[in-house]
């Protein structure tokens, strides 16, 4: 069975004791977390919360914390800009790319972007968290509000790879 993986922006613990509830809880009373159960509990940052279930109820989990380390970034940052393509199209790449290890995702509103897709900071942020824990990426991902291709080009990187695709019509 995989270790589940919770998000705690800012984790407080009471002693060895953490709370865990809103989104995260119910994340956890859907996997059916069982007391004894260890679970991580990642703040996005480094810092990880390895912790024993004592305690689940309908409204907060409750864990024992059994260690506390902090994790190095590791590799370089590996930024994607990709154009905002159908929302469903887009979120899965979202995804996919945080999975594997993409460090900044920059959505680009491009000549035929879908317009719609450029008001879901929010939702692309919740995406990138759970991206996050399911490939156990202790840094969330950065999601940058949408730009457009030009000022793509004009950022400051090391390197750089341009893969653009032009359809002419006749």
């Amino acid at each position: 069975m995989a270790l589940k993986s919770v998000y705690l922006p800012h984790p407080e613990p009471e002693g060895d004791r953490l709370r865990i509830s809103g989104d995260e809880h119910h994340h956890l009373t859907v996997g059916r977390a069982a007391v004894g159960e260890t679970v991580e509990v990642l703040n996005g940052q480094g810092g990880v919360w390895t912790t024993q279930v004592i305690a689940v109820g309908k409204k907060e989990t409750v864990v024992r914390v059994v260690e506390k380390r902090y994790v190095e970034r590791a590799g370089p940052d590996i930024i994607l800009a990709m154009s905002l393509v159908k929302p469903s199209a887009f979120e899965l790449a979202l995804e996919k790319s945080v999975e594997v290890g993409v460090t900044r995702f920059i959505p680009v509103i491009a000549h035929r972007s879908n317009a719609a897709s450029g008001r879901r900071s929010d939702r692309w942020t919740r995406i990138g968290i759970e991206a996050a824990k399911q490939s156990k990426r202790y840094y969330l991902p950065v999601v940058d509000e949408p730009v457009s291709f030009a000022n793509v080009i004009t950022m400051e990187a090391p390197t750089k790879i341009v893969l653009q695709s032009e359809m002419e019509q006749h």
